[in-house]
């Protein structure tokens, strides 16, 4: 699930420590998905998080019990909603939202001058 999002253990691990409180390694998350590593209920809902999947649904799909709670940050869900609607866009309309996104980020910010 994590490579259909194009996340590699990497991208997996630095996206886990950014929407949860989980903190892994690139090769940990590997260990994870090649079942060297027990996956507890606590990291199916932080994978659940992170896959904007629901909990129960990956509990099933992984034969776990459903139990695991994790504080998420409350914008992962406008943010992952955000992701898939940009999905079709081509580099330069990509290029323009962010650059956007950027521009409203720095009139956002209160000034850092000093008198």
């Amino acid at each position: 699930m994590l490579h259909n999002r194009n996340l590699g253990w990497m991208g997996a691990a630095k996206c886990l420590a950014q929407v949860t409180p989980h903190y892994f390694a690139a090769s940990t998350i590997g260990r994870i998905g090649r079942g060297e590593k027990e996956l507890t209920a606590d990291l199916v809902a932080a994978f659940a998080a992170l896959l904007a999947v629901p909990a129960d649904d990956l509990a099933a799909l992984t034969g776990l019990e459903a139990g695991g709670t994790t504080m998420v940050n409350p914008a992962v869900e406008d943010v992952a909603s955000l992701i898939w609607d940009a999905r079709r866009l081509t580099a330069g309309q990509l290029a323009q939202v962010t650059n956007e996104a950027r521009s409203m980020l720095y009139e956002q910010r209160p000034s850092q001058d000093t008198a």
